[in-house]
């Protein structure tokens, strides 16, 4: 059964959804350099800012905290303090650094 879940923490609407239907989509591994620095971010545990796409395809800029980044099945992840998991592929700049660009040197 394929659900969404609202959740409400700080004032903000994060939308959860089964990654099911993200992993329909075939992952594009993100550069190796750009995965270094989202491993930093989590390691020093401060805020920043991310915009990705969403299952609709809408953009969405939220500041957040990353806790950890790993990979499940293939698929490489964000997990963030409020519990939303985003992939990789979805991200589009953090603290305004472009995500979308080269994505040849991949890890």
């Amino acid at each position: 059964m394929l659900q969404d879940y609202k959740v409400l923490k700080n004032g903000v609407k994060f939308i959860i959804f089964n990654q099911l239907l993200m992993e329909e989509k075939k992952y594009i591994p993100i550069n190796c350099d750009l995965y270094d620095e989202l491993e930093i971010l989590a390691m020093h545990k401060q805020h920043t800012i991310i915009v990705y796409t969403d299952r609709s395809e809408e953009k969405t800029l939220q500041e957040v905290l990353i806790k950890n980044v790993y990979t499940r099945e293939k698929v490489e992840y964000l997990l963030l303090g409020s519990g939303l998991e985003i992939r990789l592929d979805q991200l589009l700049s953090v603290d305004g650094k472009p995500f979308t660009g080269d994505r040849a040197k991949k890890c």
